[in-house]
C-alpha cells in the first residue's frame, strides 16, 4: 500500500502553523473576548514576538490557519461545520405577486406597482 503523498509545498510553514497555533489558541475563545469583541489581532503580536523570522504574509497565513483550526475543533453551536459550511445559504422562492410586479413593470414601463395588486 502506497502511502498519501504530501500536499503541502511549504512543510517549514506547516511547522510553524503548529508551534503558533499552541501559542495563539486562546486569542480565537470567545470566552476570552473583551466586551464582544475577538482577540485576533494580538495573535499577529504574539507570533511576531515568538516567531521573527517570518515574513507578515506568513503571519497572515499562520493566523487564517489557526482560525480555521479553531472553528473545526470548536464549532459554535448552530454553525454548520465541513462541506455543509461551504454551501451557500438558500433564499426563499419569491411569492408569485413579486414575479407579477416585475411582469407588470416591463411591460407597462411603470416603477410602481398597482396598488390594488399588493393592498386587496
Amino acid at each position: 500500500m502506497n502511502p498519501t503523498p504530501e500536499r503541502r509545498k511549504n512543510l517549514a510553514l506547516r511547522e510553524a502553523v503548529d508551534q503558533a497555533y499552541r501559542l495563539i489558541e486562546p486569542f480565537f475563545d470567545p470566552a476570552n473576548a473583551w466586551n464582544g469583541q475577538q482577540l485576533e489581532h494580538l495573535a499577529y503580536r504574539l507570533i511576531r514576538e515568538n516567531l521573527p523570522q517570518l515574513p507578515p504574509a506568513d503571519v497572515q497565513a499562520i493566523v487564517t490557519a489557526a482560525t480555521r483550526i479553531y472553528r473545526s475543533r470548536h464549532p459554535a453551536p448552530g454553525r454548520a461545520v465541513g462541506a455543509a459550511a461551504r454551501l451557500p445559504a438558500i433564499a426563499p422562492a419569491p411569492s408569485a405577486l413579486f414575479h407579477f410586479f416585475h411582469l407588470f413593470q416591463a411591460t407597462a414601463g411603470c416603477s410602481q406597482a398597482p396598488t390594488a395588486l399588493i393592498h386587496p
